[in-house]
């Protein structure tokens, strides 16, 4: 790129106000997406207008209000450990960590934080923003807390410190930078950049409690009439003015800017913020409409951020309905709160896709609890009165459209199978490189996982988890996909399985990927086809949740192979070659279940076995990588499902329109696909 090609793009990404080095940053900033056109806002017009009666605005629910030992309990513990409101504003809270190893750190002094495993002490400037970041923190916790003693108890011990915490924040905010990020760019050049913290998301989520805390004290003798506007101009009207600088549209930063700047909004009694956020373009309406598919699911793909956005639109809700606005009559807020339950294994526990982590449904049931205030909803209701596990059994194959997941489901009770194929959007900055993933559930245990996010402290978040090298799926000369969104061909189900077939073309270029699955009872066939521009490695990688990856039968020593340094690659190791031929296997676990692998094989198929990393660093993944140097691949494997369910398995000669024959159980089932879908007899 010349200079003045260069020069060029980077005015025009000004001019979007996208700052040139966000294209370089893997970093989990929750970007726009550029494809998405939002309208410029909707009109109240002949809707509820925002209404609000005498402070205290947002009260403290009812059932709360009978715990009063457990608030005094827990006011009394900062009384006896009072806030320290630190000097100055904070920095990333991720950056509270070993940056070689990301281990958190632990304060020594306030000067000093160590490592407890290396026992490194930092004293830099990054260590010590990240660490005022964590006093804010406790700031916040702790005004609520205090504000709710006080209300329940109505001794002004609780409320002074509300006070002192307040008042200090309105000193202190005029002096933070006008606009800082984490990446140290200031003012126009810092777009996500914020003035307590380094991201407006923590202001906006960190405002919430001081805004609850204020208005259950503001009408207390403890402030004076000064004293209180102060508050009000200084550090809830500035903490909004931060808010309304940008709009991220259907970020979920987006999310909690909304309920932020609505808790703002009923502690100064200002109808035109409530009503802005709630039609502006990127407000409450716009993102139900552009943020969360029809299927319920947050756009970004990851339970995690699902979970998250839905907390920040459960505190908007909650605070609109004070206000008079009916907010949660929304049918995709409500469709929200059942959406994971689709994706959800059959033991309950959910797939760690994109930047998530390994939940399970446990984690969603503050929410259902949350929805049945305000609607009922027979799932909800069946959910939570439990086991969850009584739902997730018995859910069928389905497809989610919007999510880009299609889940093919066999088999009842602990002989339940789940197995998904992901051909969805990449998912913006907390997608992955993963096109085509595919990820197993069968007889009681995940086997072939999502690598979810470890944490964003860790280096590997980036080298590892990211990368396409970490899922199941296809990688090209050792090389990242792209991000890209691919389509699903087909969808089925006949007598004894359930089928889907997906494609992508943007994931390398002028390279077709196309993945098809046929589900049953005892066995998995899965066939990936590959069509490149030009000959080069073409990988399929599969990571077990595994003791150990072991092939069946005599072989010769594995010999020792050197893979690529990048993109995943440096993390797998040791690496070791097969000989040729080698065509079934097994992963072991633990318990001693069995995965077993049928592969169809090639004379240009190379076997390569190496361990990955699961869902924490010191959990390692056996790996299988099968290796073809071509212009085109055709990869089958038949998975069975227990070990010892397949009695015998043969594949065409010609793997690219011929028939896969499986026996199990005694039946014969002969197995061909295409895009136009899977055929399928069993005799």
């Amino acid at each position: 790129m010349t200079p003045g090609v260069a020069r060029s793009i980077a005015i025009l990404l000004l001019a979007t106000g996208l700052h040139p080095a966000a294209l370089c940053s893997q970093d989990p900033v929750a970007l726009p997406d550029p494809g998405i056109k939002l309208p410029v806002g909707v009109s109240m017009k002949g809707k509820p207008q925002p209404r609000f009666g005498p402070p205290p605005r947002m009260t403290i629910p009812e059932k709360e209000l009978t715990q009063k030992e457990a608030i005094l309990r827990e006011a009394a513990s900062y009384l006896a450990d009072p806030v320290v409101l630190p000097d100055g504003s904070g920095g990333w809270s991720f950056s509270y960590a070993n940056p070689r190893t990301g281990t958190p750190l632990k304060p020594r002094s306030p000067t000093e934080h160590q490592d407890p495993k290396t026992g490194e002490v930092f004293t830099d400037e990054q260590t010590l923003a990240a660490y005022r970041t964590r006093l804010h923190y406790r700031a916040e916790k702790a005004a609520l807390a205090l504000a709710r003693a006080w209300a329940v108890s109505g001794e002004a011990k609780y409320g002074q410190e509300v006070r002192r915490i307040l008042l200090k924040l309105a000193q202190d905010y005029p002096g933070y930078p006008t606009r800082l990020d984490r990446w140290g760019r200031r003012g126009f050049f810092a777009r996500w950049g914020a003035r307590r913290y380094v991201q407006a998301l923590d202001e906006a989520t960190g405002v919430i409690p001081l805004a609850k805390a204020y208005d259950l004290t503001r009408s207390s003798p403890l402030y004076t009439d000064a004293e209180r506007e102060q508050i009000e101009r200084d550090f809830f009207r500035a903490t909004a003015d931060t808010l309304l600088r940008f709009n991220q549209g259907v970020s979920n930063h987006q999310t909690w800017y909304n309920a932020g700047l609505m808790a703002i909004a009923g502690v100064l009694g200002d109808a035109a913020l409530a009503e802005r956020v709630v039609t502006m373009r990127g407000g409450y309406l716009d993102q139900l409409e552009r943020s969360v598919g029809n299927d319920g699911l947050w756009w970004e793909g990851t339970v995690a951020y699902h979970l998250y956005a839905q907390r920040a639109m459960m505190a908007l809700v909650n605070l609109g309905e004070r206000f008079g606005l009916p907010l949660s009559e929304e049918p995709k807020l409500r469709r929200m709160f059942t959406a994971p339950v689709a994706m959800a294994f059959p033991d309950g526990k959910l797939p760690a896709i994109n930047d998530s982590d390994p939940l399970s449904l446990s984690a969603c049931r503050s929410g259902w609890e949350w929805a049945m205030q305000y609607w009922r909803d027979p799932l909800l209701e069946r959910l939570i009165a439990g086991p969850v596990e009584e739902v997730t059994a018995s859910l069928s194959s389905t497809v989610l459209p919007d999510a880009g997941l299609v889940i093919l489901r066999r088999g009842s009770g602990e002989n339940t199978t789940a197995a998904y194929l992901d051909f969805g959007p990449h998912g913006g900055a907390h997608g992955h490189y993963d096109k085509l993933n595919l990820i197993l559930y069968t007889h009681g245990r995940e086997w072939l996982p999502d690598p979810g996010r470890l944490t964003y402290s860790h280096p590997e978040y980036k080298t590892w988890v990211k990368t396409t090298a970490a899922h199941n799926t296809i990688a090209i000369d050792e090389r990242d996909q792209y991000p890209a969104t691919g389509a699903l061909l087909y969808f089925s189900e006949g007598d004894g399985y359930t089928a889907a077939g997906a494609e992508c073309r943007g994931a390398y270029d002028g390279t077709l990927l196309r993945r098809h699955l046929v589900l049953t009872d005892r066995f998995l066939v899965d066939t990936v086809e590959v069509i490149a521009p030009r000959r080069g490695t073409i990988d399929l990688l599969t990571h077990a949740r595994a003791k150990e990856l072991l092939p069946v039968g005599n072989i010769d020593s594995p010999a020792p192979v050197q893979l690529a340094k990048r993109d995943g690659y440096q993390h797998l190791s040791p690496a070791a070659e097969y000989p040729e031929g080698l065509t079934r296997w097994r992963f072991v676990a633990e318990d001693g279940k069995q995965l077993g692998l049928y592969l169809s094989g090639s004379e240009n198929e190379r076997l390569i076995t190496s361990a990955g990393i699961g869902y924490h660093r010191e959990e390692k993944t056996p790996t299988l990588i099968r290796r073809a140097f071509a212009r085109s691949a055709v990869f089958t494997t038949v998975y069975d499902l227990t070990g010892d369910a397949v009695e015998n398995v043969a594949f065409p000669e010609d793997p690219k329109d011929g028939v896969t024959e499986v026996t199990a159980g005694g039946t014969t089932w002969r197995i061909a696909v295409d895009r136009s879908g899977a055929k399928v007899e069993a005799k």
